[in-house]
């Protein structure tokens, strides 16, 4: 099944919003905007996950809800310089369009340690768009 128009749209503003965004832990990553076809409508177990993309199945794995892997970027501090403003910015914009554009929003961390994460969220005809980072966590 090829894209609808939407669904390229949403896909595109996904990329844009992710254009040079990382992720902070003990290490900064970006991330990189996945779609996975041959998944219309299927729900996804965290062992789909782990076979999406290619990890062995006995793979720890953790799934959060979008909010609360989001919460410690979305937050304002005084100490903030004006980049890391625009920073929170951006990650409070990024969480507003996956909310309104993709249903089923989960997070999945998976492994310990170096963690690769996915951000998986249905499009309207039902694909799954995944936004992947990685973090250290030691």
């Amino acid at each position: 099944m090829s894209l609808t128009p939407e669904s390229e749209a949403i896909l595109a503003r996904l990329a844009a919003s992710v254009e040079d965004l990382q992720w902070h832990s003990e290490t900064d990553a970006p991330f990189e905007l996945l779609y996975w076809p041959g998944t219309v409508g299927k729900q996804l177990a965290p062992a789909d996950v782990l076979k999406l993309v290619g990890l062995e199945s006995d793979t720890p794995l953790e799934v959060l809800a979008v909010e609360a892997f989001f919460a410690p970027a979305l937050t304002p501090q005084d100490w903030h310089t004006p980049v890391e403003v625009e920073e929170t910015q951006r990650f409070q914009a990024l969480q507003r369009l996956l909310s309104e554009t993709l249903t089923q929003l989960q997070v999945y961390r998976c492994g310990e340690i170096e963690l690769e994460i996915y951000i998986t969220g249905q499009l309207p005809t039902g694909e799954w768009a995944v936004l992947h980072t990685s973090a250290v966590e030691t």
